[in-house]
């Protein structure tokens, strides 16, 4: 208030400087950064003291060997700032042992050192394939720590100081010179250094020249080694809560990014890989978040859609108070009408949250209106015997009745599950034709990362969502969003495509598509951004024929003679131009390949391949599948 002119932006007072300016004048400027991680440790921390075990986070042990063996294998999906491809493939080239390699890793993370390939000197030094020299024995104690690479904006510092004589006033003022690139302040510091190093250090200024050249080159890209710390210790711990409490550790992630569909699913795969069970919505288990229940994750009611928060707290609030609803109808004769509307236990049914609680989910979504208005009269009925003294001791009686509705498909009730809660749970319409649509993709949608970046692959896909748009010619293209088991990506269909595969693309139809990756690394692990640029589209029955180059006849362990017999009757009745390889892989990693060469070629038809999959088991087609031309 002394110094400078201030103002209100709303309820806050701001400065009418900029933060240079200030800077000059003498104020501090401070940075509070409000990070979802420290809400998601403090959530696991809960999570875990409920189950009865006990955890002072702010003094884990920064050596724990499950921790680093979750680092160095790069199983970081929910770890904080580790998530994305190009950090778990640097965490696999490093090898992190100690704390101090992970505060390496953030530091060498950065669009500057990762162009100057210092992240990979820093590695090759690490693991001996590199020489770690210094250029002065002094420099030694400053840099060991770092594989002999100047890694942090202290290390500059230090070196200025302790080799040249800088104040440390001077030595920060050099760092801020070749951080913002200023030429002739730079050389005025370049001087000093030589004369400095000279005198102090008896360092000869051939040595100091060159010391000051290598502080120039690595500088312009080090890090705040403190800012590095504080993250790595951030990292450190969600890493150590995932490796020694992943269920606590993976329900509180999942908590925290309830809204972010792509994020969900990773974590449910990741649940999936680690082997912990994931229990649907159910309004006698959930709480409003996710929760633990025997080393099972919980689903959290609040993550379905269209039900408010004031609901679920009634529903979680009555459940715990009075017991378990034991019915559709208890639960609407139990909770506020007004808090538990049509649309609300529309959704918890679609998710299962009423499963065992009466008939099929139909008949249940069916009943919704009968146990609203039911539920209505009960509470009417209890608020009059409360008022009334003659009644008071009586209770009113809950009736319920069931429509005699047939129940869901199979397909019906997973995409109702998938409204509710805006991905599938309980499993994904293509999981049931997985044994089909495996041999016709290169990848899953999960399995994309910047290693596909502009190269060709073949997805088998559902669609989720079509938008149609016109080109400034004039010509109609779509962008789809197609999903698998694993995630979902974005589609581009240019008009040359989409004139010859228009007829196919229709909500939920299975396609597989083949197209030009373009994937950007998303530093919170997901695809957000990426896209495949698509060359051909095919509906499932027409794609092994046509996306084959190659059939692969895989033959179980206790093949008999009949077997091979049947198999070669079945590829006559199947002729066209694809080379078979029979495969027998019963003496382990030995297998058998024999290409049967050009007086057994086939045609890969749907007819064909279940005759085989009938014959020889679901896993018996391996396919070679031919990429299109690129086109646009």
């Amino acid at each position: 208030t002394d110094l400078i002119p201030l103002s209100k932006n709303g309820d806050d007072i701001v400065t009418q400087y900029p933060m240079e300016t200030l800077e000059q004048l003498g104020l501090l400027k401070m940075d509070f950064l409000g990070l979802r991680y420290l809400t998601i440790i403090d959530r696991a921390c809960r999570l875990i003291e409920e189950q009865g075990v006990s955890i002072d986070i702010e003094n884990i042990p920064l050596d724990d060997e499950a921790t680093y063996q979750l680092l160095c294998k790069g199983e970081t999906h929910g770890i904080f700032q580790l998530e994305s491809d190009g950090m778990r493939k640097l965490l696999r080239n490093l090898v992190p042992d100690c704390f101090e390699d992970l505060i390496a890793v953030l530091a060498l993370y950065r669009p500057g050192p990762l162009g100057s390939g210092m992240h990979t000197l820093y590695c090759d030094r690490k693991h001996g394939r590199e020489k770690v020299e210094y250029l002065d024995p002094s420099l030694k104690s400053i840099l060991h720590m770092t594989n002999g690479v100047i890694l942090y904006q202290e290390q500059v510092m230090k070196i200025a100081h302790d080799l040249a004589g800088f104040s440390m006033n001077d030595a920060d003022s050099l760092r801020k010179a070749m951080g913002k690139k200023k030429i002739e302040l730079m050389e005025k510091y370049r001087d000093q250094f030589v004369e400095g190093a000279e005198t102090h250090s008896n360092i000869q200024p051939k040595i100091s020249k060159a010391v000051f050249e290598q502080i120039e080159q690595f500088a312009k890209y080090g890090f705040n080694k403190s800012h590095s710390t504080a993250y790595a210790l951030i990292s450190y711990r969600t890493a150590y809560l995932k490796a020694n409490h992943g269920e606590a550790f993976l329900a509180a992630v999942m908590s925290c990014y309830i809204s972010a569909v792509e994020q969900m699913v990773t974590y449910l795969d990741e649940c999936k890989r680690l082997g912990i069970e994931v229990l649907p919505p159910h309004v006698n288990q959930s709480s409003k978040t996710y929760s633990l229940q025997d080393g099972k994750i919980v689903y959290g009611l609040v993550a379905l859609k269209g039900v408010g928060e004031k609901a679920i707290e009634a529903i979680v609030q009555q459940r715990e108070k009075k017991g378990p609803f034991k019915s559709l109808f208890d639960l609407t004769s139990r909770v506020e009408p007004e808090l538990v509307n049509k649309m609300v236990l529309e959704q918890l049914i679609s998710a299962g949250a009423f499963e065992g609680l009466g008939p099929s989910r139909s008949a249940l979504h069916a009943a919704v209106k009968d146990a609203i208005e039911e539920g209505k009269r009960v509470h009417a009925e209890r608020r009059a015997g409360q008022l009334s003294l003659f009644a008071a001791d009586s209770a009113p009686t809950v009736q319920e009745s069931w429509p005699d509705v047939p129940p869901w498909s199979d397909s019906e009730t997973l995409s109702r599950e998938k409204k509710s809660l805006g991905f599938y749970l309980s499993g994904h319409p293509l999981e049931r034709i997985e044994t089909e649509i495996e041999p016709l993709r290169t990848h899953l949608i999960s399995q994309l990362t910047t290693k596909q970046d502009q190269k060709m692959v073949t997805l088998a896909t559902m669609v989720s969502k079509i938008r149609k748009v016109k080109t400034r010619r004039g010509e109609t293209m779509a962008v789809l969003t197609v999903e698998d088991r694993s995630g979902s990506i974005e589609a581009v269909v240019f008009p040359k495509t989409f004139k010859t595969s228009s007829e196919f693309l229709e909500m939920d139809q299975v396609l597989i598509i083949q197209g030009t990756a373009e994937i950007s690394d998303d530093q919170e692990g997901g695809l957000s951004g990426s896209q495949i640029r698509v060359n051909r589209i095919l509906p499932l029955e027409l794609a092994s024929e046509q996306v084959a180059k190659q059939i692969g006849i895989q033959f179980p362990s206790d093949i008999d003679e009949s077997m091979l017999f049947q198999t070669k009757e079945i590829l006559h009745r199947h002729p066209g131009k694809l080379p078979v390889t029979l495969i027998f892989d019963q003496h382990g990693p030995d297998s058998w390949r024999i290409p049967c060469g050009s007086r057994l070629l086939t045609s890969a038809t749907q007819e064909l391949i279940e005759e085989l999959r009938e014959l020889l088991g679901p896993k018996a087609i391996r396919l070679e599948i031919a990429q299109p031309e690129e086109t646009t």
